[in-house]
């Protein structure tokens, strides 16, 4: 089994220098992390745009969207954390224009309704899936995400109000 070690014991550079934070514009680490996030923001948008189209039940196709929306709820609780107001793209791109792609930054608070809103959207998650399903998204993961979202959001707020009392 490989193990790789986080924090200032890592062996990469990179990794050691953002555990301390330490790192600098050359660091391609935050790049990746923000193009890693966003490809599997875009992968949950073609799912939630297109799935709907597909031929199946009802009942499937549902639950595909459910399971897509609380992935990409899930990413942009990641992106938040990471950086705060972050651009919030909601369906795939329709061409290739540059100023069709261009999103504006969000505030933390309309990021965190983002997530909010789907994850409410992805309620009626089944609670298991048969073994052959195994790894799927459940209404577990979706409440506890929804918990962990809810109090990040609260301790936000709570730091906000303190910043701004000091001034």
């Amino acid at each position: 089994m490989i193990i790789f070690a986080a924090g200032v014991s890592a062996t990469n550079p990179q990794v050691r220098a953002l555990s301390s934070l330490t790192h600098d514009a050359t660091s391609d680490r935050v790049q990746v992390a923000w193009r890693q996030i966003y490809a599997g923001i875009n992968r949950a948008n073609v799912s939630i745009d297109n799935v709907p189209k597909v031929a199946g039940t009802e009942a499937v196709k549902t639950r595909l969207v459910n399971e897509a929306k609380f992935i990409r709820a899930l990413l942009y609780f990641q992106a938040v954390r990471l950086w705060g107001g972050v651009p919030i793209v909601l369906h795939e791109p329709t061409s290739i224009e540059l100023e069709s792609l261009k999103s504006k930054r969000r505030t933390v608070e309309e990021v965190y309704a983002q997530i909010i809103s789907d994850l409410k959207d992805a309620e009626n998650l089944p609670k298991t899936y048969p073994a052959t399903d195994a790894g799927r998204a459940t209404s577990g993961a979706r409440k506890s995400n929804s918990g962990k979202s809810l109090s990040d959001k609260k301790r936000l707020a709570k730091r906000h109000c303190k910043i701004k009392r000091s001034y």
